[in-house]
């Protein structure tokens, strides 16, 4: 491979990783800015930097289940500020994004299957929330379980 070519491609790659750090960081900022604006009673304004974030498409080289993670965790912040406002409708069509970024035994599903149980239940279908809120519960308990585990193999004590 030319020398040329080795540069372009470690050029492009450090562009890649730009965009995806980029993208990282504005999604953090976002998080930290519609955090600081329901801290002070505005959650309008709130939902609107979630909003705009949730409209940027990840970078493509960004690792799937990074991309999950982010998206995840702002359409449940965003869920629960819908709800904040009594939005229980588009809490519940936030808590469905969140579920569609992917489904894994982890906190951040977790978390939107209780978006979706407390979304459910403020609109009045009890059937509903209570399953949302056993499966967040069941993935709850399984994360426990895998910390206990991996304490007593360490000799730790919880």
């Amino acid at each position: 491979m030319s020398l040329t070519l080795c540069s372009i491609l470690l050029i492009l790659g450090c562009a890649d990783r730009s965009k995806t750090s980029e993208w990282l960081e504005q999604g953090r900022q976002a998080k930290e800015r519609a955090t600081a604006y329901a801290k002070i009673g505005e959650p309008f304004k709130a939902i609107v930097i979630l909003q705009n974030f949730v409209e940027l498409t990840p970078p493509e080289l960004i690792a799937a289940d990074d991309a999950r993670i982010v998206m995840q965790s702002t359409f449940e912040l965003l869920g629960r500020l819908e709800l904040a406002v009594n939005d229980p409708q588009s809490a519940l069509r936030m808590s469905e994004l969140c579920l569609n970024e992917g489904l894994r035994n982890d906190l951040f599903t977790a978390r939107c299957w209780a978006l979706r149980g407390m979304a459910l239940e403020r609109i009045g279908n009890d059937r509903l929330a209570s399953d949302a809120y056993l499966e967040a519960q069941r993935l709850n308990l399984l994360l426990l379980e895998k910390l206990a585990r991996h304490s007593a193999e360490k000799g730790d004590s919880l």
